[in-house]
């Protein structure tokens, strides 16, 4: 999986909710040694206050780019779910990662939204 010379990279998977982001990243972790996978919501050292999502990503970005070269020294790969990829990229710290690759996950609307209705959490409603 390894994207650089010395075989260590920070890979994002991005994608609306519901596209399978979660889904993919567990299957990746079955299949690929030396990868650690996290969301990158783990990092957040607070709850969202309403500001724009960039500024509250900013600090666990950050966050994310430190793991990322921790995972660098040990020999290990690190994959994330969630996140913008320009986001990770304008980070002051991405230029000190050896290597970032991103995929967009993605899929059709109707299935999107009845994945997002069967978590049943309260955040869905009718499109329609």
């Amino acid at each position: 999986m390894a994207a650089t010379d010395n075989g260590d990279v920070l890979f994002l998977l991005s994608g609306a909710s519901g596209s399978g982001k979660s889904t993919l990243a567990s299957a990746v972790r079955d299949r690929v040694d030396d990868l650690t996978v996290h969301e990158l919501g783990e990092l957040a050292d607070r709850p969202w206050h309403g500001e724009p999502g960039y500024v509250y990503r900013r600090e666990p970005v950050e966050r994310a780019l430190a793991r990322a070269r921790e995972c660098e020294r040990s020999g290990v790969d690190l994959l994330f779910t969630e996140g913008v990829l320009g986001e990770l990229l304008a980070a002051p710290s991405a230029t000190e990662v050896d290597g970032i690759a991103a995929c967009l996950v993605d899929c059709d609307d109707d299935e999107r939204l009845r994945r997002l209705r069967a978590r049943d959490d309260g955040r869905v409603g009718d499109p329609h």
